[in-house]
């Protein structure tokens, strides 16, 4: 068993992220890999941490690159950490956002640069990269799936109505429509949000 908790290691990183100080944090990592095993869960997050501190606080891209060669769906770690860092470093924000090849839907990570760039008051920058989002692509990306899911629940719980099912499955099929209902209102404000990025309507 691995005697170094993964978990409170991957806090150390992200603590150390503003600093730029990731020294503890790579010796602490080193000692994880000496247990470790590939099938272990966190196993390919530990390849991304050991590349991005090689890379940002080694300064050694060759070494950096051998880690991520390795690291799967990448593209989602790099954006996932890109929204952690928004708020603390816009600026490390956007390197991570630059990182991401495919995968990830375009205009998700248009619309998270132009809010960096909207962070640093860059207001060229933000309207560049918030004008490159395509609106005719946000409605599908964003709120066609939860749409669907709600009519059909609805439609599910009409039809036991009127075939008089048993109480538990009209409740039933009401209560996932319900669901559907509150999935379909949290991607809308996520609709209004992307297409609409220069408004105030996505900041309530």
């Amino acid at each position: 068993m691995n005697k170094i908790d993964f978990k409170k290691l991957d806090q150390d990183f992200k603590k150390s992220l503003k600093s730029n100080d990731f020294q503890q944090v790579l010796a602490d990592l080193d000692e994880w890999f000496k247990t470790a095993k590939k099938e272990d869960l966190n196993y390919n997050s530990a390849l991304f941490l050991k590349g991005y501190i090689l890379e940002f606080g080694n300064k050694d891209i060759e070494n950096a690159n051998i880690y991520y060669e390795q690291v799967k769906t990448i593209d989602n770690l790099w954006f996932t950490l890109g929204n952690e860092l928004i708020g603390q470093s816009p600026e490390k924000a956007i390197l991570c956002y630059s990182k991401v090849k495919k995968d990830i839907v375009q205009n998700n990570l248009n619309f998270n640069i132009g809010l960096c760039y909207e962070i640093l008051k860059d207001t060229n920058k933000s309207n560049e990269y918030f004008n490159k989002i395509n609106k005719e692509t946000v409605f599908r990306e964003t709120m066609q799936n939860p749409l669907i899911f709600s009519l059909v629940m609805f439609l599910i719980a009409c039809i036991f109505a009127v075939c008089k099912a048993k109480q538990g499955w009209l409740i039933a099929s009401c209560v996932v429509g319900a669901f559907g209902i509150m999935a379909t209102w949290t991607e809308f404000k996520t609709y209004m949000k992307i297409s609409n990025p220069k408004t105030k309507f996505w900041r309530s």
